[in-house]
């Protein structure tokens, strides 16, 4: 068992609440008469999950933030030739 679900499907989020387990609702238009709590974006989600955990008393490690282009995680690590990055060939 989870200790926090994040679901959409109204029946789901009803069967987890019946056995006491929080749950988020992640917001779809099919949803919008089932109680909150509600997320509508991931950052939402994850914000309501690392709230959950803190108030449960458990401690959460920080996310690491890398840059959203993986060309440019590879170019940040890898060693530059002739002045461009060795990733540079890279799709993401």
């Amino acid at each position: 068992a989870a200790n926090a679900y994040i679901d959409d499907a109204p029946h789901n989020v009803e069967a987890i609440r019946d056995v006491g387990a929080p749950v988020l609702v992640f917001s779809q238009p099919y949803n919008s008469a089932v109680p909150g709590p509600r997320a509508s974006t991931w950052s939402e989600a994850e914000q309501w999950v690392l709230d959950e955990l803190t108030a449960s008393g458990r401690s959460v490690q920080v996310a690491m933030s890398f840059p959203e282009s993986a060309s440019q995680r590879l170019a940040d690590t890898l060693p530059h030739r002739g002045g461009t990055a060795a990733s540079s060939n890279l799709e993401d």
